[in-house]
């Protein structure tokens, strides 16, 4: 499976960025605003101030589950630092 061959990687954690934006659809951008409340157990919402369609949400692929409750732990604010 690709999320293990990628965890699996030297690069490992660094890869987390790629795995969510494939599993979510989420921008660089997105991905690299999104913080530790944005994420709850069943899905993931990034909050747009500037758009007419405010909040985006995005139900939790199973494939990355797992990944973000290793990332939960981690965090406290910010998931990566891009």
């Amino acid at each position: 499976m690709l999320h293990q061959a990628i965890m699996a990687s030297d690069k490992g954690m660094q890869q987390a960025d790629f795995l969510i934006a494939i599993h979510t659809g989420y921008r660089i951008k997105e991905i690299a605003t999104l913080k530790y409340v944005n994420v709850s157990e069943d899905s993931i919402t990034i909050h747009r101030a500037k758009t007419t369609t405010g909040n985006r949400w995005i139900p939790m692929h199973s494939a990355i589950k797992s990944l973000v409750q290793e990332l939960m732990v981690l965090v406290t604010n910010y998931f990566f630092l891009i």
